[in-house]
């Protein structure tokens, strides 16, 4: 009986062992080999840098740098070893002690509590296998153990294996991890950094310093003792170095908890998801964030910061502005007031308003007649609509105000006229999670004022008028469409270099009507790059309010505009990035290739770009809407700079837009939800001062370039009384230099003051010609006589009103 439970049980375990065998070699027969493990590439970082080379932002995978053995401290090594494979040095990729001591450990606690894994069995998982826990997978990873220990010495398999793992927060292989933890080199690390370090692989989120400190503390300890046991360090130098870690590595955290919230460095993040969304376009995602690409944009880092903080500071004066307005109202508003102003909405029809609808509108003339003087002194300072956009009723507040809050937005794009290089980017204020919306390139707002110049450059191109032109500001009415100027006043005669100068809103749409709505967008579609109809048709409205803005454009599509202007009226195309190359700087994409393709176009005669630039720069002159005497002084290229303001009904929207020979820059503030900056906050006052600013940075080095001068174009002193050729009867104080187009060269002398002496000549003639000269009597003459008809004309009014009583 015995021998045949013997045989059987031989007979058994012959048959399991072919089994087993016939297994493993099926298991393995089709594996490939690991000859190739030198030239394994990791997913390497990305890198976007800026026009001169400096590091913007970070595509990445995985968060990786490769270092050689000898660039990582002698301590991550020792660590690494004590933790994870005491015997590494002495054993050939399997270590029999470690998996049965692993086996005893686990069966007396019933769970898995140890590993049997060595540092070459990991490093095959990393590289070869996939994360499933199979039998087969276990003799793979033995087999590719085996492999690696046959084919490569002890210190390329560590070389390997540092390279590789993961340490958490994106961040693979310990250059990176020593880098994003400690802002240090690998060869830089410390005891206690290396220890840390070290104790992290196990599992990255669970010993993760930053999210569970606690965790992490306890895994410290682990490693620290395992490098005494093991020989490397003294027991006291282990607890010293703990010690003086944990201490201060709270305050580390918090000054650093700005860089352990981000995946990279990225310094333009509104410009670094611009051109991101292009690359993914353009390339394989495998190339952008496995391959180590370098994307050579044409951003200025030293643009961009400027950029960054003139216009974040802006945005921050405006919400002090905000808040100080909202204390205002909620001191001087209860339930009673929040009552007028919802009738007040009743009998203004304004929906924002129409807070309360229990009221009627005889009930709020009623409760409007019924304010006291004071409460009617703050609806004169400030908008209806605004004071009940700033403020609501908490149903749970007993009829108590409070504030709402609003934070106010802004965008800032330049652009280098001379090649469409975008120099700096910003999308609104500091990026983060909750904001990301690049207003730079997709906010489509009214530009007011902004779009006048080139309604302008339009009628001198059909020489419907020149810069010295007499225009006659006074109302118009056109098919029941009644323009206003913005401040209610009409000046009369006035020259069309001071009516674009003062921005006047009647003249301008005069004019269009001269050129025709629809020419004018024909023209402007080109300027704007407006290629398909829906857009032309939906940024562009069909009626004589394109004069004064009511279309909707972007920063981006102002400051090209304005740049087409600067580049002396040549088209320019803006350009994000000029080349890509791979990880040995081997050119991949060469936009700029693409670029040269490009033919320059002529969108505005030169004479004519020339002539407008001279007109706007007076917009930082005296009059000038962004005349601004201390930004402005140390501008040195104040005198070879143009723009112009644009602000929106209501104060919506706040724009400045300029340019000179090296920048085209846009800058608009508002809210995201079109609702209005506060009384008085114009282009002038909010957004010209951040285009300042930054433009006196940006070309702070820079010498001023004068505009162009095209060869024909003629220049004439002008009277400013008549927009003729100054005469010798001009006041000297009335003449400037005015600049034309050949086809409308004025040749007509100024003669209003001969006229006018010729005038007062023949009048005092015909009163003098019966007094012989006599020139008092001839004087009380011409009193007497106007008073008889000054009579007259009472006594014939008296009798018309009698007349019409009867």
């Amino acid at each position: 009986m015995l021998a045949r439970v013997i045989k059987i049980s031989l007979f058994l375990s012959l048959f399991l062992g072919v089994v087993f065998s016939a297994f493993v070699i099926a298991t393995l027969y089709d594996l490939k080999g690991i000859t190739s493990l030198e030239n394994y590439k990791p997913p390497i970082i990305s890198k976007i840098l800026d026009i001169n080379g400096k590091l913007i932002s970070e595509f990445y995978a995985e968060r990786r740098k490769i270092v050689s053995l000898n660039e990582i401290s002698p301590y991550l090594i020792q660590a690494t070893l004590a933790t994870e494979d005491k015997r590494f040095n002495s054993h050939y990729g399997v270590d029999p002690i470690r998996i049965l001591k692993a086996l005893w450990v686990n069966l007396a606690a019933l769970k898995k509590e140890q590993g049997g894994s060595t540092i070459t069995i990991q490093l095959s998982k990393l590289i070869f296998l996939n994360h499933e826990k199979t039998l087969a997978r276990k003799i793979i990873e033995l087999w590719y153990a085996f492999q690696i220990e046959s084919q490569y010495s002890k210190e390329e398999i560590l070389t390997f294996y540092f390279n590789q793992i993961n340490y958490g927060h994106g961040a693979y292989g310990i250059e990176a991890a020593a880098n994003f933890f400690f802002n240090k080199k690998a060869k830089e690390l410390n005891l206690a950094e290396a220890g840390l370090l070290a104790a992290i692989p196990k599992s990255p989120v669970y010993y993760s310093p930053i999210r569970y400190p606690e965790n992490a503390m306890r895994r410290h300890r682990v490693v620290l003792l395992a490098m005494v046991d093991n020989g490397y360090i003294e027991e006291e130098e282990a607890f010293k170095s703990y010690r003086d870690f944990w201490l201060d590595f709270s305050k580390k955290t918090k000054n650093r908890q700005k860089l352990f919230n981000q995946d990279s460095v990225n310094r333009a993040p509104y410009f670094t998801e611009y051109i991101r969304a292009k690359l993914e376009k353009d390339l394989k995602k495998k190339n952008i964030y496995e391959k180590g690409i370098n994307v050579y944009t044409t951003l200025n880092l030293d643009h961009q910061k400027n950029a960054q903080r003139f216009l974040w500071q802006e945005l921050e004066k405006q919400n002090k502005i905000n808040q100080i307005n909202e204390k205002v109202l909620i001191n001087n508003l209860n339930y009673s007031s929040l009552k007028s102003i919802a009738v007040l909405g009743s009998v203004f029809n304004s929906r924002e308003m129409n807070l309360i609808n229990a009221y009627f509108k005889k009930q709020a003339i009623k409760e409007y007649n019924s304010l006291t003087e004071s409460l009617k002194t703050i609806f004169g300072h400030f908008n209806l609509e605004e004071l009940v956009e700033i403020t609501y009723l908490d149903p749970e507040s007993n009829g108590k105000l409070n504030a709402v809050k609003k934070d106010v937005q802004g965008a800032l794009i330049s652009i280098n006229p001379q090649n469409g290089y975008i120099t700096a980017m910003v999308g609104g204020s500091p990026f983060s999670f909750h904001n990301q919306f690049n207003r730079a390139i997709d906010i489509k707002r009214q530009v007011g004022s902004t779009l006048k110049p080139f309604i302008y450059a339009l009628a001198i191109e059909k020489n419907i008028l020149t810069a010295s032109t007499l225009l006659s500001d006074a109302p118009l009415i056109f098919d029941e469409y009644i323009p206003k100027n913005y401040d209610n006043l009409y000046r009369g005669k006035i020259l069309v270099r001071d009516a674009l100068k003062k921005s006047i809103n009647v003249l301008a749409v005069d004019t269009l009507s001269k050129i025709g709505v629809e020419e004018a967008r024909e023209r402007l579609f080109e300027i704007f790059r407006l290629t398909s109809s829906k857009n032309q048709l939906e940024r562009f409205p069909q009626d004589l309010t394109l004069a004064l803005g009511t279309g909707v454009f972007s920063p981006l599509d102002l400051a090209t505009a304005y740049a087409v202007l600067a580049n002396n009226g040549k088209s320019v195309i803006p350009k994000t990035i000029r080349y890509i190359t791979d990880n040995n700087g081997e050119i991949i994409k060469n936009y700029q290739e693409e670029y040269n393709t490009f033919s320059e176009k002529q969108l505005i005669e030169q004479e004519t770009a020339f002539i407008i630039k001279n007109i706007i720069k007076e917009v930082f002159r005296p009059g000038g809407t962004a005349f601004l005497p201390e930004l402005l002084q140390g501008f040195q290229h104040k005198d070879t700079s143009f723009g112009k303001t644009g602000t929106t009904s209501n104060w919506k929207d706040a724009w400045f837009v300029g340019a000179n020979a090296y920048l085209a820059t846009a800058v608009w503030v508002g809210y995201d939800d079109n609702r209005s900056l506060g009384r008085g906050r114009t282009g002038g006052k909010v957004s010209a001062p951040v285009w300042i600013k930054f433009e006196k940075e940006a070309l702070k080095n820079k010498k001023p370039v004068p505009f162009l001068k095209p060869l024909n174009i003629v220049s004439k002193s002008i009277c400013r009384n008549s927009g003729k050729l100054a005469g010798a009867d001009c006041p000297a104080h009335l003449v400037y230099k005015e600049y034309y187009k050949p086809s409308l060269n004025p040749t007509k002398e100024d003669d209003s003051v001969k006229k006018q002496k010729l005038e007062e000549e023949r009048f005092f003639n015909t009163f003098f010609r019966e007094n012989d000269g006599d020139e008092e009597q001839g004087i009380n003459s011409v009193f007497n006589q106007l008073e008889s008809i000054e009579a007259s004309v009472e006594t014939s009014d008296v009798l018309s009103i009698n007349n019409t009583n009867n």
